[in-house]
């Protein structure tokens, strides 16, 4: 399978034609559309970019200028129309269209785009009727065609876009969010033969603004699919071919549960660091005695994921680390944290016997597979960072991670029966907490006092744990305060007292 995307060669063949034949207004009012395009496109058209350098480079061989930066560029943007004519007009419109249809779902935004670029063109109503026709073959093209089966009968149609988890396809009525179908995947046109059928519900419904009382629906999987599954050889290349070159961004995660991001490092411009996240309802939680999740058996169609483990991404080359995305480079261009050189200088010298455990550690480390111990160490780095971080600017975020980090420290080494390393983890998070009813919101003031409470109580000071508890009892919350807020009050109120009732000191030997 070649890992040229479709498109791009007759992309590169058009603008073959396109640049021998357009004069300088015409070449940049192509490129001036497709830049509206991405502009204008909820997920930036990842599709219509990479069309856009090979665009970029037959029309400009050499130029180091960025589109919107020429004074030939500036000049065609303020152009309301073009002179073209037919057969330049024609292959304008075809090539546009390319770049229209490249990234599914259309969208009512990029469909505004190609009608205005028709009026700029003067085509008229007929014309613009037939052209619309036309960008519905566009879409079309190449793509396969499924049976959808919904209550008895199967109704042929196209797959329009399709990954490991989600597909997109064309429908004649809407489907009730939700809706349990079975699709099949034709693998010869000329015969009747299917590939094995695929279980999905029903994600969301639209209008497909292309063709009226027609409908784009888009489901998710609700099965693993099969290895050499025609729906994964013919519509998405292997993962080795789409994410190798990838630097930033999603890509697909080797378990179904977790959702993988790669991000890039603040303070030595490592890329490729995977950032692992929880899909939302694909593994049962109960809570802990500080009331933080712990993962329990999966839902039907996931897999059992320890996510904690997870939760700290690591950088490799300078061991900065951090459990919240917004500390990491999450796409090219993202402007980097504020004082970022000092924060280097003092990362630098900090911690190096940890940073010498973690550079021993093996390659898993990053992936799913990593250990409840390496799971420790994570949280320790982590913690150093975000002092760090701390160090340089206070927030009281960053407060609320290195606490939570704390306490699933603790968690994990209880599990690991190092109780010496857990007193200590434990002093160090009451001493971290200070005093908790300066510097803290509503919720988080809650929160900590809770933490104070139950960490005084599994430390032997009852009498301390009895004076948070009671702190707690006596927070004023207001007439302004929303239902939320009041209910963790109440439940951490709830559990501080019980823990106080009971004569033995609780312990939280509960699973990360």
């Amino acid at each position: 399978m070649s890992n040229t995307p479709p498109g791009l060669i007759d992309a590169t063949i058009s603008g073959g034609f396109l640049s021998d034949h357009l004069d300088l207004d015409q070449k940049w009012w192509l490129v001036n559309r497709v830049m509206e395009l991405i502009d204008s496109h909820s997920r930036s058209a990842p599709s219509c970019q990479k069309l856009m350098k090979p665009l970029l480079e037959e029309f400009f061989p050499g130029s180091k200028e960025l589109p919107g930066t020429s004074s030939d560029h500036v000049n065609a943007r303020k152009k309301s129309g073009i002179s073209t004519t037919p057969q330049i007009r024609h292959r304008l419109l075809d090539e546009l269209a390319r770049f229209v249809t490249r990234d599914l779902p259309l969208e009512r935004k990029a469909l505004r785009i190609f009608q205005k670029s028709m009026e700029d063109l003067e085509l008229s109503p007929n014309q613009q009727t037939k052209w619309m026709k036309k960008l519905g073959l566009h879409q079309l093209a190449g793509k396969p065609q499924i049976a959808v089966q919904t209550t008895h009968d199967y109704v042929k149609t196209e797959l329009l876009d399709c990954t490991e988890d989600h597909a997109l396809f064309h429908f004649h009525r809407p489907l009730v969010r939700g809706v349990f179908i079975m699709m099949e995947l034709k693998k010869d046109c000329r015969t009747e033969e299917y590939h094995s059928p695929l279980h999905a519900t029903v994600e969301k419904v639209t209008t497909n603004p292309l063709k009226k009382g027609e409908y784009l629906v888009k489901v998710e999987f609700q099965q693993m699919l099969e290895e050499k599954h025609g729906i994964l050889e013919r519509f998405k290349p292997t993962s080795q071919n789409t994410d190798r070159f990838l630097e930033y961004g999603d890509i697909p995660s080797p378990i179904r549960s977790l959702k993988l991001k790669l991000v890039g490092c603040p303070l030595c411009d490592e890329t490729r660091l995977p950032f692992w996240s929880l899909k939302p309802g694909t593994v049962r939680e109960s809570r802990n005695l500080f009331g933080l999740p712990v993962y329990g058996s999966p839902y039907p169609g996931y897999e059992e994921c320890d996510f904690q483990r997870l939760r700290v991404t690591v950088c490799p080359r300078c061991f900065f680390a951090s459990s919240r995305l917004k500390d990491f480079i999450i796409h090219s261009g993202s402007s980097y944290m504020n004082d970022r050189i000092l924060m280097r200088r003092l990362w630098d010298s900090s911690c190096p016997e940890l940073k010498k455990t973690l550079n021993e550690l093996p390659s898993r480390f990053g992936t799913h597979t990593r250990t409840l111990e390496e799971a420790v160490l994570s949280f320790e780095i982590a913690i150093e960072s975000l002092e760090k971080l701390l160090e340089l600017k206070e927030d009281q975020e960053i407060v609320m991670e290195l606490l939570t980090l704390g306490l699933l420290r603790i968690n994990a080494l209880e599990q690991l029966e190092r109780s010496r390393d857990t007193r200590e983890q434990k002093a160090l998070c009451l001493k971290r907490i200070g005093d908790p009813l300066s510097g803290y919101g509503k919720e988080n003031r809650i929160r900590v006092l809770f933490w104070k409470c139950m960490l005084e109580l599994q430390t032997g000071g009852r009498k301390q744990a009895s004076n948070s508890l009671r702190q707690l009892e006596s927070l004023a919350l207001g007439r302004e305060t929303d239902l939320y807020t009041a209910k963790l009050l109440e439940e951490c109120l709830i559990q501080a007292r019980k823990a106080l009732l009971r004569k033995d000191t609780p312990s939280q030997k509960t699973r990360i």
